[in-house]
Formats: structure tokens, sequence, C-alpha cells
């Protein structure tokens, strides 16, 4: 598989990533379990390739390099993007906190990303991720409480988010014209 170019020590992180097996321990016995994986490209019986996201939009678009079974990589040249799926289907159903895990790469500039869940009935809850001050190269938590968003972006007509009917989630970019340089590999269930 060929890598995208990135800086010496970001293609260390990748690599070290995708061949030495950091994220193992995410699979082992007794770990969260897996909502969403951004690593799952498929391929359906007909050709078509299916991947763990629907779309991707502004200058994210042709930003997003895909690592089947490992991760997502986004190397944009600016925040004003995002990737996400409307027909998600996930159930987060009876747990209280979900744990969004991305690995920072060094051509990061972007001080933020943000992370959108909408229910069924249009309420879309949305966390800031702060990448400030955060290790780059490791897989970084980011903890989100599922009824303490940092904003509520659009409320459905009834009040909260309904965690057990989500149709949408997205990782978008922070609109700046910073570059953005991070894997997104798993969102799980907080331990």
């Amino acid at each position: 598989m060929k890598l995208p170019r990135l800086g010496f020590l970001a293609h260390l992180t990748l690599s070290a990533v995708l061949i030495s097996g950091i994220l193992s321990p995410l699979a082992r016995a007794g770990a969260p379990a897996e909502l969403l994986n951004f690593g799952d490209y498929r391929r359906d019986p007909d050709g078509t390739t299916l991947r763990p996201y629907e779309y991707a939009y502004g200058d994210w678009n042709k930003a997003v390099s895909a690592f089947r079974n490992q991760a997502t990589l986004i190397k944009a040249p600016s925040g004003n993007g995002g990737i996400g799926d409307n027909h998600a289907g996930l159930d987060l159903g009876g747990m209280t906190a979900v744990d969004l895990i991305l690995v920072i790469g060094d051509g990061n500039l972007a001080k933020k990303l943000n992370f959108l869940l909408q229910d069924k009935d249009g309420t879309g809850n949305v966390w800031n991720l702060d990448l400030t001050e955060k290790p780059h190269g490791r897989d970084v938590r980011f903890h989100l409480v599922l009824n303490k968003p940092d904003y509520v972006e659009k409320p459905g007509k009834t009040p909260g988010l309904n965690p057990g009917k989500i149709v949408v989630w997205q990782l978008r970019g922070d609109q700046s014209a910073l570059n953005v340089e991070v894997l997104a590999v798993k969102l799980v269930q907080a331990p």
C-alpha cells in the first residue's frame, strides 16, 4: 500500500499505527464495545467499496485516505470541511458516554475539530475536540458525555439527544485556514 506524503515524523507515526499495531490493544478481550470503526472498508459482492463514512465535503472532499482495517486519514489544507454519515444507525442506548479515538499527525495545525451526533428527531449535539497540547503520533481519546454536549446545533421536537436512535454523525473542521492532519480510528463505548 502506498502511504500518502507526510512529514517524516508523521510518516513514522502512521507507519507505527499501521504496521506495528499500536491499535491492537483496543481489540483485546474486555475492550470497550466498538461502535464505529474508521478502518472498516469492505467490498460488496457487486464490487462496490463500502467505507465507514458516507460523504466528505469542502476541502476534505479529496483529502481523505482509506487504510483498510486500520483508520481513515484526513490530510486537508484547511478546516473547511468534514466527513459524515446520514444513515448511521448507531444505537448508543443505555450508554452515558463514548470515546472518539484520533491520532494527531505532525502536519496538523488546526486547534480543534468537532464531532456531531444527531438523533432521528433532529436533535444535534456537538462536542468540541481541542487538539492543542495533545500528543502527536499516539491515540488520543476524546470523552463525549452524551447528555453534556458543548452545544446543541439544532434542537429536535423532543428535547435532548436520544442515544438509541442516532442517524447522523459528522467529524468536522473548525472552519480555519489551518492544515488538518488526523487519523480517525474508532468510536467506542466509554469504560
